[in-house]
């Protein structure tokens, strides 16, 4: 068994195919976001897996792809974020209190960027 944690994952998961190897990839993701994304999750999804549905149940998307891609489901999802009316819920409902913010911003290096989780295909 590997000492790191994505030796680990690699370890359960199985050898990965490879197929979508493109640093560039990131490279024009990253730009256009304007920020850096965590080196264990490029990895994993460029360099070993996505885009891939494993065991009908994580779903990994990949950013040099069209279908399932990573930069399309960020900037979507970041932007059905932005039209949420926050002030419309329950004060603890509201993620400005938690974060102690005056206001939300999505997509951008100055505020919160959407990573995919897991997702349940049926």
């Amino acid at each position: 068994m590997r000492e790191s944690y994505l030796g680990r994952v690699l370890d359960m998961i199985g050898e990965p195919p490879g197929r979508y190897r493109d640093p560039a990839a990131w490279s024009r993701l990253e730009n256009d976001l304007g920020v850096i994304l965590p080196t264990d999750f490029k990895e994993i999804v460029v360099d070993c897996y996505a885009p891939v549905l494993i065991n009908g149940h994580l779903s990994l998307k990949h950013p040099a792809t069209g279908r399932w891609n990573l930069g399309e489901w960020i900037r979507s999802t970041a932007d059905v974020w932005s039209q949420i009316e926050w002030d419309e819920g329950e004060p603890e409902g509201d993620p400005r209190v938690s974060l102690r913010v005056p206001d939300l911003v999505f997509g951008t290096p100055d505020g919160m960027i959407p990573t995919p989780q897991p997702t349940v295909e049926k």
